[in-house]
């Protein structure tokens, strides 16, 4: 599939819609792997809505996210917790955007073509 393939793909409703079951599963095992997580720069590549990271964001932690696709990139922003908007970096592009430099506590990658 094509970058911009995939894009439309899940710029669309339809994903959310018909995925909303097992993106519900993933992001209980992620918080029951995980559990409380504290103090930690989290990278979500492939965010989609945020369901599986932004249940952590919390004063002491950063995100980022990171999608192809606009609009998730959108529903992501969305649903971020008013106040804490400072703590996510939201990056509409491949992960590979995401700079070498960066240094991460956890990284999430679910569900990824």
């Amino acid at each position: 599939m094509a970058q911009d393939e995939v894009k439309r793909y899940f710029d669309g409703r339809q994903y959310l819609e018909c995925s909303h079951d097992r993106i519900v599963i993933r992001s209980m095992i992620v918080e029951d792997f995980l559990g409380s997580v504290e103090n930690a720069r989290i990278l979500d590549i492939g965010c989609g809505d945020g369901s599986l990271s932004l249940p952590m964001l919390k004063p002491s932690n950063r995100l980022t996210l990171v999608d192809i696709a606009p609009a998730m990139i959108e529903r992501a922003r969305a649903r971020i917790a008013p106040g804490l908007e400072g703590n996510v970096t939201l990056v509409n592009d491949s992960f590979e955007a995401v700079g070498d430099d960066e240094r991460f506590d956890v990284v999430l990658c679910v569900g990824v073509i």
